[in-house]
């Protein structure tokens, strides 16, 4: 993402943002990250939306206060963490990942894969080169396997897994 150069960027060792607002709020984000973590075991959670220059979704930012204590390995130095997410981009999980996960087929997950990405089942098939039936077939085992009965619970269980997290 910062390597885009699409919104975000470091100069100097600081997380910027390229719109004067959006800067602005970041720094606020992060200077009041900073104090909370200082001054209160509680963690303090904010967003924002950066824009981009390229004209694509914004990104959507996270800033989170770390308590002094809780990560700073002894040196009582607070600090903040920012979870920065691309909106508009396609990011498929490590399919081994994806397995492990959910005990999958390597089929099943690709078909599981397909859906989280918003294809519908009838796209998914032709996306992979299998027929409907054969996607219908692994969609049932998957339902099964997974203990969800709807495709809307396949995909949230999906997109909130930790499977995205394999993404480098």
């Amino acid at each position: 993402i910062l390597n885009s150069g699409d919104g975000l960027k470091v100069t100097n060792g600081t997380l910027e943002a390229a719109y004067a607002n959006d800067n602005r709020k970041l720094q606020r984000l992060v200077r009041d990250a900073l104090l909370q973590a200082q001054t209160s075991q509680l963690s303090m959670t904010e967003g924002m939306s950066v824009g981009r220059q390229s004209g694509q979704l914004n990104w959507g930012v996270v800033v989170q206060s770390i308590s002094s204590d809780e990560w700073s390995e002894g040196k009582q130095r607070p600090s903040v963490a920012v979870f920065v997410r691309d909106t508009t981009g396609r990011a498929d999980p490590p399919l081994q990942l994806a397995q492990q996960l959910f005990q999958l087929t390597p089929a099943e997950t690709a078909v599981a894969i397909q859906l989280a990405n918003g294809l519908s089942l009838d796209e998914a098939a032709e996306t992979l080169n299998i027929r409907l039936n054969t996607a219908r077939a692994h969609l049932r085992s998957i339902f099964s396997k997974t203990g969800v009965r709807r495709q809307t619970e396949l995909v949230r269980l999906f997109l909130n897994s930790v499977a995205w997290l394999g993404n480098k």
